[in-house]
């Protein structure tokens, strides 16, 4: 019998043996491994007890104080009427408007003028229709500078006629005349009489006359005085 050579059994329990030692060894090495690495670095994933997380610090909030008033039964809160001063007028220097009255006319009607006759001057009698009157303030011996004008409508026909004041002398001194109708023919407004210089300024206002349909005023008298 050879006392050197082992036996078969006990060979493969060393091996088991040795398998072991090195898993244990290996364990131990990965178990060392993660502790390190949890102790560098705690917040690891793989840390079963992780740091707890850190919460934010809350502002402390100090309470508000608010004041109690106490206000008297039916008290009523009484606002101050607010003072707007009036703006102060600024003189003005500016000076009145003044407007000139208009100067009167040199002529004015003689009183009682206008006046309704019948045809005195000629024999025609009812046959006539005319206006006729005077022109005084002339000095003996002179001539007036004026004119009398008829103008406007009759019957639809226009009247524009001029007539010197003393070419009608059966009137009376500054007698004019104004032949119109072979009858009497009514208007109202149609007609008016001013006196005029010889530039055709008035001299006088503007008559707007009224004629008459009847034989006993188919003569129109309208006479003028200088102005006082």
């Amino acid at each position: 019998m050879e006392y050197g050579s082992k036996r078969p059994g006990r060979d493969i329990i060393d091996r088991i043996f040795n398998f072991l030692t090195s898993l244990v060894l290996l364990a131990t090495m990965i178990v060392g491994g993660v502790f390190a690495a949890i102790y560098f670095n705690p917040n690891l994933p793989f840390n079963p007890f992780p740091p707890p997380t850190e919460r934010p610090r809350a502002t402390p909030v100090l309470p508000t104080f608010t004041p109690e008033t106490t206000l008297p039964a039916h008290w009523t809160a009484t606002i101050p009427p607010t003072f707007t001063p009036s703006p102060t007028p600024t003189p003005t220097n500016t000076p009145p408007v003044v407007t000139p009255e208009p100067t009167p006319l040199p002529y004015s009607l003689l009183p009682g003028t206008p006046t309704y006759t019948e045809n005195f001057l000629n024999d025609l009698g009812c046959a006539w229709m005319g206006i006729a009157g005077q022109v005084l303030g002339a000095e003996e011996g002179e001539t007036l500078d004026l004119w009398v004008k008829l103008g406007g409508q009759l019957e639809g026909n226009p009247v524009d006629l001029v007539s010197l004041p003393g070419s009608a002398p059966g009137y009376g001194e500054g007698g004019y005349e104004f032949v119109l109708s072979d009858k009497p023919v009514p208007s109202e407004n149609l007609l008016w009489i001013q006196l005029i210089d010889p530039s055709e300024n008035p001299m006088s206002e503007k008559i707007f006359l009224k004629t008459s349909d009847r034989c006993e005023e188919n003569l129109l008298l309208v006479s003028w005085v200088p102005r006082e």
